[in-house]
């Protein structure tokens, strides 16, 4: 269809080439309705021009739109307004001022957790016990808490990854809730005063 409106404007306004004019007045030919309203709107076309053109009333346009039929709302537009159509926002000082102090503590919130993360140090502990059924790390960094810090075990290989604050640490494996012991494979140990060793990790930047 647009290729026929193509080739209307291309004839009624003397456009295009000689040869784009044939084959448009071809193509128009060989439908006889398209073939009829091209013969109708040349003599409309005609007839403007014979009688000077016609200056619309200043309210042709809204009196065009007033006859239009009113297109009936999908049934998704009409669900949308009614849910959410007559909802107004209202805001006064008080409800603004509140939403500004959530966000201020928010982003003290983010900028001092991240702030806290940066200054952390990452280290990898490893412990192999094939007879233990539970390992976890505990030391100065946790509060000797047995429950926070839980190794993961996978075929007698128990390992964690802790972030603790730069310096020096000491601490113990506590190996089904019961036995502590030292780590193994720590590079250096402290006496702990009740007899035992606990290991020392360094923790550098």
């Amino acid at each position: 269809m647009t290729r026929d409106r193509d080739d209307f404007d291309l004839l009624l306004d003397n456009e295009g080439t000689q040869s784009e004019r044939e084959a448009a007045l071809t193509a128009i030919a060989a439908d006889p309705v398209l073939a009829q309203e091209l013969r109708d709107l040349t003599a409309a076309t005609r007839m403007l021009k014979q009688n000077g053109g016609m200056t619309a009333p200043p309210s042709f346009t809204r009196d065009v739109l007033r006859r239009l039929p009113c297109r009936k709302p999908t049934l998704a537009a009409r669900l949308r307004n009614s849910l959410f159509g007559g909802w107004t926002m209202r805001w006064n000082t008080a409800s603004a001022a509140a939403v500004m102090l959530v966000a201020a503590v928010a982003a003290l919130f983010l900028i001092l957790h991240f702030r806290q993360n940066s200054d952390m140090v990452l280290v990898h502990l490893e412990f192999t016990d094939p007879r233990a059924t539970r390992v976890a790390v505990a030391g100065d960094f946790n509060k000797w808490n047995t429950d926070t810090h839980v190794m993961t075990g996978r075929a007698g290989t128990w390992s964690i990854d802790l972030r603790v604050k730069p310096g020096i640490h000491t601490y113990m494996l506590n190996v089904d809730g019961v036995s502590w012991v030292s780590d193994p494979r720590a590079a250096r140990f402290q006496d702990d005063g009740f007899g035992n060793r606990n290991a020392v990790l360094l923790a550098a930047i």
